[in-house]
């Protein structure tokens, strides 16, 4: 995966958020994902979100099985 495809205006790394959630980035992209998002409140801010609904997601299917 191309950490240099999805990026906006400051750089941040949109949709490797997910694939790193997925287990899907390489060690050296999830490295530079973890260094990206421990300097940009933005994309922690936007991890957070998506572990969240990831949780919750969870929660609902467990909830109907």
């Amino acid at each position: 995966m191309d950490l240099a495809v999805a990026t906006n205006e400051k750089n941040c790394l949109l949709t490797e958020i997910a694939a790193y959630l997925d287990g899907e980035l390489k060690p050296h992209e999830e490295l530079a994902l973890e260094a990206h998002v421990a300097n940009c409140k933005d994309c922690l801010a936007e991890l957070n979100l998506q572990k969240q609904m990831l949780g919750a997601l969870d929660f609902a299917f467990e909830e109907k099985a």
